[in-house]
């Protein structure tokens, strides 16, 4: 039996890349500043590596909110609205924290281009759970 989620699988994709420019952000960082662990009190790397933790943080549980819409047959251009504003937000962000204007309004829409596809796609959970 296969269950079909192909957006969460293209989303899961795209972001899995993102999640890899974070992380060869973060070492070429840690070479730019000779710091091993932690960021050794360099600005450089608290900003790199909260960027890649914000990431770490929210995406795993957004793409699993993706996964259980796509396989309780949300609509589909519900489940892509809903991808395409995480992706695109997740991209903002990045784009925000790296410019010098911060927060400026790349972040901020970044952050909430984030944050409503958590709180619908978790409402609308708890609403198939309930009913």
């Amino acid at each position: 039996m296969s269950i079909e989620i192909p957006i969460t699988l293209i989303t899961t994709g795209i972001l899995g890349l993102l999640f890899f420019v974070h992380s060869l952000r973060t070492i070429q960082g840690r070479t730019l500043t000779k710091t091993n662990l932690g960021d050794g009190g360099h600005d450089l790397m608290t900003r790199r590596i909260r960027i890649h933790g914000n990431f770490a943080e929210y995406v795993p549980f957004l793409i699993f909110i993706l996964f259980m819409l796509e396989i309780k047959n949300t609509p589909t251009v519900i489940v892509g609205v809903f991808a395409a504003a995480l992706v695109v937000g997740r991209l903002l962000h990045f784009y925000g924290l790296y410019s010098k204007e911060t927060p400026g309004i790349a972040r901020i829409a970044g952050m909430q281009l984030t944050l409503w596809p958590l709180v619908l796609g978790s409402t609308y959970l708890l609403y198939l759970g309930l009913f």
